[in-house]
């Protein structure tokens, strides 16, 4: 019979422990819930036509990211419109996590001289900062 650190080593197969299996997985649902806050906020706050909500309530009670999915046709034709600068970039940081490749091109089309996310948070307000900081830390892929 084995004991003290040998049995702990040998009760596990390598690379399984439940213990810490539980702890991230408890980590991740935390991170999940953490970007959900700060998009729901983000979405508020860039305005819910430019996303998937069919009301104002059905915000609140989204439950997962996939029910907030930004609007990519009315997003491209505001950028090309007359969407102030802020507002924009925030739209494209936003766009950015649901489809990395196509809102760098946004950003880029529209924005070129926002070369890297140190420049867009500059450029934007605190509260934009904020909420795109919070998104930043708990991303977790779309």
């Amino acid at each position: 019979m084995r004991t003290g650190e040998d049995a702990w080593r040998g009760a596990f197969p390598p690379g399984r422990n439940p213990i810490v299996d539980t702890v991230a997985r408890r980590a991740e649902k935390q991170r999940e819930a953490r970007f959900l806050c700060a998009w729901k906020q983000g979405v508020r706050r860039a305005g819910l036509h430019y996303f998937e909500v069919a009301a104002p309530h059905r915000l609140e009670l989204a439950l997962h990211r996939d029910q907030l999915r930004p609007n990519y046709r009315v997003i491209k034709s505001a950028l090309a419109g007359d969407i102030d600068a802020e507002g924009g970039l925030f739209l494209c940081a936003l766009y950015s996590f649901y489809n990395e490749d196509e809102g760098r091109r946004l950003m880029r089309r529209h924005y070129p001289r926002c070369r890297s996310r140190e420049q867009l948070l500059a450029l934007v307000d605190a509260g934009h900062r904020a909420i795109l900081e919070t998104l930043l830390g708990n991303y977790t892929e779309w």
